[in-house]
């Protein structure tokens, strides 16, 4: 988790800051790509990660190390930090993609076999498939099971680097 919020978002020293963590050159300026004129996120939008059955929170004006609090697995129940736990990933992330087992939580590539518990033949978006052609309609909804503090400070940030991202488009 810390591995995922510290390549999304920046650590904010104001409500003044940006959320979302820009590429900067050596004077602190956003750069931006040549390619799409747009501004540089530090990590590729799939590589941000956020995490359910547990609760928690996440302050971007602590240091990335320090940013995460799990208050309660989803359920209500304590989180124990020294419990072990079963985590369920896709074969991308299990298999070492994005950096989170391996750079984040310091797993050797060649150790990441002998901690899968199970697999499947076919990946996540084959059964995601087959629940919308069961389903008919999909009605996304946010379980709404973590959130970023301080509230007003992401709040602004979030509109300003909507702006910066997307120009005149609107958020809703």
């Amino acid at each position: 988790m810390t591995y995922s919020y510290s390549g999304w978002f920046d650590q904010m020293q104001n409500p003044e800051d940006h959320l979302l963590k820009f590429v900067r050159d050596k004077n602190g300026a956003i750069q931006y790509s040549k390619l799409t004129n747009s501004p540089r996120l530090h990590g590729a939008y799939f590589n941000f990660d956020s995490m359910a059955g547990i609760r928690y929170t996440v302050d971007v004006s602590m240091p990335a190390n320090e940013r995460i609090t799990i208050s309660a697995l989803a359920d209500g129940e304590p989180f124990e930090l020294s419990k072990k736990y079963k985590v369920a990933i896709n074969s991308y992330r299990g298999n070492g993609g994005g950096g989170h087992l391996t750079a984040g939580a310091h797993i050797p590539k060649e150790e990441l076999p002998d901690r899968i518990i199970s697999s499947t033949e076919k990946d996540l978006r084959y059964f995601m498939m087959k629940w919308i052609e069961k389903k008919k309609v999909v009605t996304p909804v946010a379980f709404g099971n973590w959130q970023v503090v301080p509230g007003d400070w992401w709040r602004a940030a979030k509109q300003r680097d909507y702006q910066l991202l997307y120009g005149s488009q609107r958020l809703n």
